[in-house]
């Protein structure tokens, strides 16, 4: 659900989280694609969405990291 359609106070934006596989590299995306929740006492969890995606790696990061496309 986009940050707009909720109510409440906004959270700080996502900090950089561990990975756990070598070589492995956190990448956020635009705050615009998601919401921003301090879990678990907001917004609880209710789906996990897998993207499969057919663009190169670094189009696909673009595209998640672009406000524009929600």
């Amino acid at each position: 659900m986009p940050a707009a359609l909720l109510t409440g106070p906004p959270a700080a934006a996502a900090k950089p989280a561990a990975v756990d596989h070598p070589g492995a590299e956190w990448v956020p995306a635009s705050t615009s694609n998601y919401t921003v929740a301090n879990r678990p006492s907001q917004y609880p969890v209710e789906y996990v969405v897998i993207h499969v995606t057919q663009e190169y790696f670094t189009d696909t990061l673009a595209i998640f990291q672009n406000p524009a496309k929600q």
